[in-house]
């Protein structure tokens, strides 16, 4: 049990550091130059919890937390092309 939620823990923290960071050049329908933020810091509006319980993803604290049961994915409403990824985690 301590394994899952340490790999649980790790995969949420990997996950806030990819969203906090993500911006799209070029983004979603309509494109243009802009930099899009993926997560406003405060809610998920703009993502979609796939096959997970309704508590499983929740933005808390300026990040997005995933408490690993079910294990499930998050993606965003829209699809992206042609942008850029930039990143920190630990």
């Amino acid at each position: 049990m301590r394994a899952r939620q340490t790999a649980a823990a790790l995969a949420a923290g990997s996950v806030a550091a990819l969203v906090a960071a993500c911006a799209s050049s070029g983004g979603g329908v309509g494109g243009g130059d802009a930099v899009e933020l993926l997560f406003d810091g405060e809610t998920l509006d703009g993502w979609v919890n796939v096959n997970g319980g309704a508590s499983t993803w929740t933005a808390r604290d300026g990040v997005i937390v995933c408490s690993g049961d079910p294990i499930c994915v998050l993606r965003t409403e829209e699809m992206y092309t042609n942008f850029e990824l930039e990143l920190e985690y630990k």
